[in-house]
């Protein structure tokens, strides 16, 4: 990696600034101290990308946690934030489209292993379809890591992150065990709005909303491990738990668009047998859809239940305790303050 990482000298950033996280900073502090994490991560990753050599490095370029934190603590960030996001959002859209057909390859080639000689030949049809679609995504994924855009993606993060938080920004200043609670009930709120509303005859479309939403909580949540310990890092197994079910159940989905594609458009003639394959291993992914539906009310609970008033209950009592160690006597007050509103970010 060491030599890859030489022929890319972004991959070797200069001191950004912090990247600890610790209960006694401000959420703008907190803010671009995981920002910073998540943005080594990124560039660290970029040459295997590159290369091609480790599907893992695609998987750990961390694109998604980077646009989550702009999201997340959006109130206490500079007002170019919103744009270095959307650009951030167009990168990530390249290389998801790669990442999720590793996915799928990673699945076809566990079942070939397995299977039958003609249910392998068929097998053999659908990867040779992704793998096609493999190679054009990933070459518009590397065109544009080559780009002028993707430069000044890059040189405008780095500015971004060294600057840090505005001085002048109120929300930045906030101590995040007050920030905190809301930041986090913000995400839980999303996420039920959909998961409350989701039963047997819900579209796929909804699992796969909720799937983006639960993805960012449990984003949101990790963040703030180091603040949370214990009932953090329970509350993102969970979570974790849930997106890896309406990930299987996404999978599932589009690899039965996939097999559709192939049926309308064979890539080449193929024969009885292998149609007949094709059929059955549709019937597979649709019952392996229908599992993952009915595992979802109990996942669906692991995150609504005991674990989220757990943290909530976490968060609000040092929300409390920090307050209350910031309080000043009223015997010592000399003159009464006026309140601090909180506004958005500047």
């Amino acid at each position: 990696m060491a030599e890859i990482a030489a022929l890319f000298p972004m991959a070797s950033l200069p001191d950004l600034g912090p990247t600890t996280v610790d209960p006694t900073l401000g959420a703008g502090d907190v803010a671009f101290a995981v920002m910073r994490k998540q943005f080594r991560s990124l560039t660290r990753h970029e040459p295997g990308v590159r290369y091609d050599n480790d599907p893992e490095d695609l998987h750990q370029m961390r694109v998604a946690r980077l646009r989550a934190a702009l999201v997340v603590f959006e109130e206490a960030l500079p007002a170019r934030a919103p744009r270095l996001r959307r650009e951030l959002g167009w990168l990530g859209s390249l290389s998801g489209v790669v990442r999720d057909l590793d996915v799928q390859l990673a699945q076809i080639g566990a079942w070939s292993a397995e299977a039958d000689p003609p249910e392998r030949e068929a097998l053999d049809i659908v990867t040779a379809v992704l793998d096609q679609r493999r190679t054009k995504s990933r070459a518009r994924l590397v065109t544009a890591m080559d780009s002028r855009r993707h430069v000044h993606l890059t040189a405008s993060m780095q500015r971004f992150l060294t600057r840090g938080s505005v001085k002048r920004s109120q929300p930045a200043h906030v101590p995040i065990l007050e920030a905190a609670p809301e930041v986090v009930a913000r995400g839980y709120r999303r996420v039920v709005a959909i998961g409350d509303r989701i039963d047997k005859q819900s579209p796929p479309q909804a699992l796969h909303a909720l799937r983006i939403r639960a993805k960012r909580l449990r984003y949101t949540v990790e963040f703030l491990k180091p603040i949370y310990d214990k009932p953090a890092r329970a509350y993102a197994k969970r979570l974790v738990a849930l997106q890896d079910l309406l990930g299987s159940h996404q999978d599932d989905v589009v690899a039965l668009a996939t097999l559709r594609d192939i049926a309308l458009d064979p890539p080449h003639r193929i024969n009885s047998a292998s149609v007949f394959a094709l059929g059955m291993l549709a019937e597979r992914y649709q019952a392996d859809a229908m599992a993952a539906r009915e595992r979802f009310p109990k996942r669906y609970r692991d995150i609504t239940g005991t674990r989220w008033r757990k943290l909530r209950r976490t968060m609000e009592e040092a929300a409390t305790q920090d307050q209350t160690s910031l309080a000043v006597p009223a015997s010592e007050e000399s003159t009464p303050s006026a309140p601090i509103t909180i506004v958005k970010g500047a």
